[in-house]
C-alpha cells in the first residue's frame, strides 16, 4: 500500500499542473482585463492586480455592437450544428451498419478531409458562392460551415452506433416495425449521448472560427463575435482590456453549453470509443 503512495501523489501532481497550464490561459485573460490600463505594459507583470477594474465589461457592451456578433454566432452555430447533425446522424448509422467493402475507405476518406485546411477552401468557397448570389451572406457562410462540422460529426456517430447492438433493432422489427421505424423508435434515443458529443464538437468549430467568416463576410452588422474581436485591434493602440473582456464573455456561451451537456460529451465518446 504504501509503494502506491507515492504513484497516486505522482498522478495527483501531474493532474494539478495539467489543470494549471490549462487554465492559466483563461487567469490570464482575465487578469489582462481587470488590470488598470496604465499598469498593463508596466515591468514586471502583476499576476494578482491590487485594484481591480471591472469596467472594461462594461464599456465592450456598452461602446460596442459585442452583444450583435454574439447574436450572429449563436445563429450560425446553431443553424450550421443542427443541419450538420441531420445528415451526419444518417450518414454515421449508414456507415455503421449498412456492411460494404468501401465502408470503411469511405469512412477514413471523409475523416480524410478534416485535414485539409480551412485557407484551402476559402477561394473555392468564395468563388462558388458569388456564382450563386450568397457572398456576404449568413446563407452562405452556414452552409461552409455544415460541410466543414459533418466529417468529424459522422465519424463521431459512427462510433457510437457501432457500440449499439443491432439485436434491439431486430427484436423491433420481429415486432412489426420497419427499419426506418426501428431507427427512430430505438437506436436513435439511444444514440443521445453521442448526438450530444457531436453537436458540442460542431458548436466548437462554428463558434470559433474566424477563416470562414473573415473570407466570407463584408458586413460588419453579419460579423460573428471571432472577426468582431479581432476588430478591436487598431492600427496604433490596442485596448488589452476590451479585447480580453470581449473575448472572456464570447467563452461563457460556450462554456455554459458545455457544462450542461458535459455528461451526455463523456458517455458519448467513451461509448463509441469500443463496440459493445
Amino acid at each position: 500500500m504504501s509503494a502506491l503512495r507515492p504513484i497516486r501523489l505522482l498522478h495527483a501532481a501531474t493532474i494539478v499542473l495539467v489543470c494549471a497550464l490549462s487554465l492559466f490561459p483563461l487567469y490570464w485573460m482575465f487578469i489582462t482585463a481587470v488590470t488598470p490600463e496604465a499598469r498593463l505594459l508596466q515591468y514586471p507583470p502583476v499576476f494578482v492586480p491590487v485594484e481591480p477594474d471591472l469596467s472594461a465589461f462594461g464599456r465592450v457592451f456598452a461602446t460596442g455592437p459585442l452583444v450583435q456578433w454574439l447574436l450572429n454566432s449563436a445563429i450560425l452555430t446553431i443553424a450550421s450544428m443542427a443541419a450538420a447533425l441531420a445528415i451526419s446522424v444518417f450518414a454515421g448509422y449508414s456507415l455503421s451498419r449498412f456492411n460494404s467493402r468501401f465502408a470503411d475507405a469511405l469512412a477514413l476518406l471523409l475523416l480524410a478531409t478534416k485535414m485539409i485546411p480551412a485557407t484551402l477552401l476559402m477561394v473555392p468557397l468564395y468563388v462558388m458562392f458569388k456564382d450563386w448570389g450568397m457572398s456576404d451572406s449568413r446563407v452562405g457562410l452556414i452552409i461552409a460551415y455544415t460541410t466543414f462540422e459533418i466529417p468529424f460529426a459522422t465519424w463521431m456517430l459512427k462510433g457510437y452506433f457501432d457500440s449499439l447492438p443491432r439485436e434491439l433493432e431486430q427484436a423491433a422489427e420481429v415486432d412489426g416495425c420497419s427499419p426506418f421505424t426501428a431507427f427512430f423508435r430505438v437506436t436513435l434515443p439511444l444514440a443521445g449521448p453521442g448526438i450530444a458529443a457531436a453537436a458540442i464538437a460542431s458548436a466548437v468549430l462554428a463558434w470559433g472560427d474566424y477563416d470562414f467568416a473573415r473570407g466570407l463576410l463584408a458586413s460588419q452588422s453579419k460579423w460573428p463575435v471571432t472577426v468582431g474581436i479581432n476588430s478591436l485591434f487598431g492600427e496604433h493602440v490596442v485596448h488589452w482590456n476590451d479585447i480580453m473582456a470581449s473575448s472572456l464573455v464570447s467563452i461563457l456561451p460556450v462554456l455554459a453549453l458545455f457544462v450542461l451537456v458535459e455528461r451526455y460529451i463523456v458517455a458519448g465518446m467513451t461509448s463509441g470509443a469500443v463496440k459493445g
